[in-house]
């Protein structure tokens, strides 16, 4: 396969869904040598936060010159996106040949009774596979969905973060925090620390108790005053910096690229983790945690896609996601008017999505992901007019974009949100995105 149908390829395993679980996962790392076991990790889980959290550690760790591996979940705009290195996307053919060889891999492991294998398992696979072969020194890893029966799950980390947990994915985690909290627990392992910046007495309980069975030394995160062994943060007066503490050591008036007062904790876990990885022996220093979290990047994190009028787009997607993008929308003096364009997948609740962003909002262009379960423009629309908003639908995302903008005039705003897969929607290419 060349690289366009090996994306086609992988498209076509969406319709076997998600399926938890890692029997049939390790059966295809068997078959190719277990990958996975050729190099150090880092493990991140949580509701929300993680990409953001791995990619700052990631990028700390090549600041000495290392050769580190990202895997990430969800891509944007770049199937790619997903496996890199050194900040670096896998190349296309090189993507491509691993894909054919994984295709063949596939339908053996189907014929040996394990079931047809997941488009996230096949990615998964891909990655370790691309970091073994390329001799990565240690790889970030993120959580696709959940923890304990993620694809994922296989590694051994050198430690382990769990970001914070918030309602999401209920029908796959369990509808309580203690049942989702148990589910991201799952990635503890045995003798290894772990770091969260939970904060919710029910999730923090569940993990303090995993991590406690498990003898492996609990990290937590929060602001300030720090916990005994713990990081702290603590949010500067402009709202754009903030400072990084623990018992001796402190980083001050850290400024990450990526944007919302939220980035300090999620920054807290990565320093965090480094400074585990530094007590066991890795060369990372105070100038390494500093650049990697002020230059890691992601797209479709409040990212802003154009100037007049201001357009900003962020893959919020439950509700935890979208008070923080509220809270952004409110604290960063963005011009009005405000027009919300949103496109949801039915996995989430639109209703608790809108219920923070609405009050902001002069306008809502509904609109629809372009990909297999979505929710209609019409049924988001729906919902917003329930909720005492002004909305109109357009299901295309950038005629939406367009409609909008034309609302608010090149003096406002035009916030795109509810998914990552609307966002990944967006034109022009993302070349012109940064």
């Amino acid at each position: 396969m060349d690289y366009d149908e090996s994306v086609v390829w992988l498209s076509g395993l969406k319709r076997y869904g998600i399926k938890l679980g890692l029997d049939r996962f390790r059966e295809l790392l068997t078959w190719w040598e277990e990958p996975h076991r050729t190099f150090p990790s880092v493990h991140v889980a949580g509701t929300n936060g993680k990409g953001s959290t791995t990619t700052m550690i990631a990028a700390a760790l090549r600041n000495p010159g290392r050769r580190v591996g990202l895997y990430l979940s969800p891509y944007v705009f770049d199937l790619r996106e997903r496996i890199q290195i050194d900040g670096e996307m896998i190349p296309r053919e090189r993507f491509a040949a691993l894909a054919t060889r994984a295709r063949a891999l596939v339908g053996r492991v189907e014929a040996g009774g394990f079931g047809q294998a997941t488009e996230f398992e096949v990615k998964t696979l891909i990655g370790f596979e691309y970091f073994a072969e390329e001799g990565v020194e240690i790889a970030c890893i993120e959580v696709g969905l959940g923890g304990r029966l993620d694809a994922t799950n296989v590694i051994k980390p050198l430690v382990s973060v769990i970001t914070n947990v918030f309602f999401d994915h209920m029908e796959h985690l369990g509808d309580t925090l203690a049942a989702i909290a148990a589910e991201k627990a799952g990635i503890i392992k045995y003798d290894v620390p772990v770091v969260t910046a939970a904060l919710e007495p029910e999730a923090l309980a569940v993990i303090r108790e995993t991590a406690l069975d498990r003898s492996a030394a609990l990290r937590r995160v929060c602001p300030c005053p720090a916990p005994e062994g713990g990081v702290c943060w603590r949010l500067r007066g402009d709202g754009e910096g903030f400072d990084l503490l623990s018992d001796g050591w402190a980083l001050t008036d850290v400024r990450p690229r990526l944007k919302g007062d939220f980035q300090a904790a999620n920054a807290g876990c990565a320093a965090a983790a480094l400074l585990e990885l530094r007590r066991q022996g890795w060369r990372v220093s105070d100038d390494d945690i500093r650049e990697g979290i002020e230059r890691a990047w992601l797209p479709g994190r409040l990212q802003v896609l154009g100037e007049r009028p201001l357009i900003i787009a962020d893959g919020a997607h439950n509700p935890a996601g979208a008070e923080v993008v509220a809270r952004y929308l409110k604290s960063q003096s963005v011009p009005r008017p405000l027009a919300l364009v949103v496109g949801m997948m039915r996995s989430h609740e639109p209703q608790e999505v809108l219920r923070s962003l609405l009050p902001l909002a002069e306008r809502v262009v509904a609109s629809s992901p372009p990909v297999p379960g979505a929710w209609t423009a019409e049924e988001i629309a729906s919902v917003a007019r329930g909720l005492g908003a002004r909305a109109e639908t357009e299901p295309d995302v950038n005629a939406a974009v367009r409609k909008a903008a034309e609302f608010v005039g090149p003096g406002g705003a035009v916030c795109v949100t509810g998914s990552f897969y609307l966002v990944g929607a967006l034109r022009p290419g993302p070349a012109a995105r940064d």
